[in-house]
């Protein structure tokens, strides 16, 4: 494993490291374990689809988090106090603390739903007070009309593609489920983690929900956007590039849903709306990577399982697809 950059960036901070470690693949930032005197810390490339600035709203935020005694993790300042480093062409890099606990590496459980649910709510609660004005934010993450759009042209300008029969097809399916359901009501808005995927929360030996981290996207979202996009990656039973089909767990909405109303009661009786809102999501999501099929466009992709970006990118948009109408189908 090549650590040059790493090593490189790491001498920016205040402590020697012993040893450096790649943790994970990573589809969007690059991550790193860091042995110190004085215990572990994480190292990250930040991918240069977010603005360095958005490491103000992630200070900000955790800060916050830390003084209403919420766990979670903070970015270390440098050597001259700044809370990055950019290289350059080597990359912005940050350092965080390191957190306790482990990343599930499956579809979570009834109970870890629910313990996800309560952790989110009470996030949302602490971060109602927070006094930050939001910098660097991407746009355009939930702009469903312009991702099918997207996908439209693709299909216009690559058709040569060798997937473009697949995508064809895909596509035409796509339409057919969004036809079945409404517009997001993106009224009500929350200071949300914006990609408050399982993958991006931290449990203890109690299969407990005890952090989130990957604030990178942290902000003023849509509420169901917030929760839509988290209960599709919650209940899901499977990975979005799983072998097999997937499928949309109604018990474990059903858990999510109780642990997050248990600590914050605004979305009673909006089951049906939160449905609809993670339906849209997940064919959203099906539309963005039916485009990187055909584009090849996508972070990266795992070349140990699959012969091809457009294979991989394939795979992800049908799975996306079935869990969307999976849910259509339970409305």
């Amino acid at each position: 494993m090549n650590t040059h950059d790493a090593t490189q960036a790491v001498s920016h901070w205040p402590f020697r490291a012993i040893n450096i470690t790649r943790l994970g693949l990573g589809n969007i930032n690059q991550t790193y374990r860091v042995e110190t005197p004085t215990g572990p810390i994480v190292l990250q490339r930040v991918n240069a689809i977010f603005s360095p600035e958005i490491h103000h709203n992630i200070h900000a935020v955790t800060l916050h988090l830390a003084q209403a005694g919420m766990l979670t993790y903070s970015l270390i300042p440098t050597r001259t106090g700044a809370l990055w480093v950019d290289l350059g062409k080597h990359g912005v890099w940050r350092c965080l603390t390191w957190l306790p606990g482990h990343v599930l590496e499956t579809s979570p459980s009834e109970a870890q739903c629910q313990s996800l649910g309560e952790f989110l709510a009470r996030t949302h609660n602490t971060l109602e007070s927070i006094q930050h004005t939001f910098v660097g934010m991407r746009t355009g993450i939930h702009q469903t009309a312009k991702h099918r759009q997207k996908l439209q042209s693709a299909l216009t300008t690559k058709t040569e593609h060798s997937w473009h029969h697949r995508i064809t097809e895909l596509a035409r399916n796509i339409e057919n489920a969004f036809a079945k359901l409404l517009p997001v009501d993106e009224t009500i808005s929350c200071i949300g983690h914006g990609d408050a995927k399982y993958g991006n929360a931290m449990f203890n030996a109690d299969e407990t929900c005890i952090a989130l981290i990957d604030l990178d996207t942290v902000g003023p979202i849509p509420i169901l956007f917030e929760l839509g996009d988290a209960l599709r990656s919650w209940c899901a039973s499977g990975h979005e590039d799983a072998s097999l089909p997937i499928a949309f767990r109604n018990e474990c909405f059903d858990a999510s849903l109780r642990g997050y109303t248990a600590h914050r009661s605004s979305l009673l009786g909006m089951e049906v709306a939160l449905r609809n809102a993670t339906a849209i999501i997940a064919l959203e999501l099906s539309c963005r990577f039916a485009t990187d099929t055909l584009e090849t466009s996508y972070f990266a992709w795992d070349n140990t399982r699959f012969t091809s970006a457009s294979e991989h990118h394939f795979i992800r948009a049908q799975r996306q697809y079935e869990l969307g109408q999976s849910i259509i189908n339970q409305i």
